[in-house]
């Protein structure tokens, strides 16, 4: 199939093929990257990029201060409750 085709001239087999083969494309690219189920139960996507110094730095500060009991930590639980309280759909 032609990439500058018009839409208006595909059949419906054309179509059916064309969104098939999206299907496919979109579940073998889902399927070779790497998820795993934070404790919220929430998918989270590993991120092979490098992360900038600064950002580390900052990172590795907050990481510090959380640790070291500097900073109020809120449960998910919470958060979940006041997002859902504002109309969030989780």
């Amino acid at each position: 199939m032609a990439q500058k085709q018009l839409v208006a001239r595909l059949t419906v087999d054309d179509l059916r093929a064309l969104i098939t083969e999206i299907v496919r494309q979109v579940v073998r690219e889902e399927t070779h990257r790497d998820y795993f189920i934070n404790a919220q139960g929430i998918k989270v996507l590993y991120q092979a990029e490098e992360i900038e110094p600064d950002d580390a730095r900052e990172l590795n500060q907050d990481y510090a201060a959380i640790t070291a009991g500097d900073v109020e930590r809120i449960p998910g639980e919470q958060i979940e409750k006041e997002l859902r309280e504002l109309g969030a759909t989780i």
